[in-house]
């Protein structure tokens, strides 16, 4: 979220320094204007062209324009609806003058430099991308060769990523949790947890497990739904979930 907000902010920030620019270079053009034409006629062709020769944005060279007020007192607003303008400037006795351009937020925005939030919003992309994979990808469960001390996990040279909520040592043949304390498994147990740990995405179907953990046995559906049953609250103790698809199959939700 942060890399959102400060992408908006700076994007937002160099659109308004821009639009500064483009002001101060109104006003530095019709400044160099004036002192040009200060002996000439003002009210002619030329007069523009000059104005739009002085400006240093060639972006703005051909929508440039010019506004004369013609005042007793005060000065004509800066302001022009639809348009960005520089100062005011005194021409002459009670004429004034304005630089404008007609400029929409977008043109503002595509003159701006933007390198720098779009950098934050690549960030912010790859950063959101990142936590959609993460979230999607289905391989929480991890194995490791390594030894257990004391309860502490010794990891070997390759790391395992510490999100693993289930890690399997082959050395200890066991399974531990993510905070490196073993889970206690009974054999059948065990070799179920194994079973997903093998099985793409960590789902099984009924007939692979009664298959695999009771090939000789005619109907062992009462028997899985007992192993099923008492094999969750180890897994949700470890916040782990099994869901089931009307019984026909389960899968270890990490």
């Amino acid at each position: 979220m942060m890399l959102v907000l400060s992408s908006l902010w700076a994007s937002y920030d160099s659109f308004c320094d821009m639009e500064r620019r483009i002001s101060g270079d109104l006003t530095h053009a019709l400044a160099a204007t004036i002192e040009e034409k200060r002996d000439a006629d003002w009210l002619s062709v030329d007069t523009v062209i000059s104005f739009r020769k002085n400006l240093q944005m060639a972006e703005l060279r051909e929508r440039a324009c010019l506004s004369l007020h013609v005042m007793d007192e005060g000065l004509p607003p800066k302001n022009l609806v639809g348009a960005i303008a520089g100062d005011t400037l005194h021409v002459s006795e009670c004429l004034y003058a304005n630089g404008y351009v007609a400029c929409s937020a977008m043109k503002v925005w595509w003159m701006s430099d933007q390198r720098f939030s779009l950098f934050l919003s690549a960030l912010s992309l790859m950063w959101l991308l990142a936590i959609c994979h993460r979230k999607s990808t289905p391989w929480g469960l991890s194995v490791y060769r390594g030894q257990v001390t004391d309860g502490n996990v010794v990891l070997p040279l390759q790391i395992v990523s510490m999100e693993s909520k289930l890690v399997f040592s082959e050395e200890e043949q066991r399974f531990y949790n993510a905070h490196h304390a073993p889970i206690h498994f009974t054999p059948m147990q065990q070799q179920l947890m194994l079973m997903f740990l093998n099985a793409p995405r960590h789902e099984l179907t009924k007939q692979e497990i009664c298959a695999a953990l009771w090939p000789k046995k005619d109907d062992p559906s009462e028997t899985l739904y007992t192993l099923i049953k008492r094999i969750k609250p180890i897994l949700e103790a470890n916040h782990i979930k099994m869901e089931s698809e009307r019984g026909r199959s389960y899968r270890l939700n990490l």
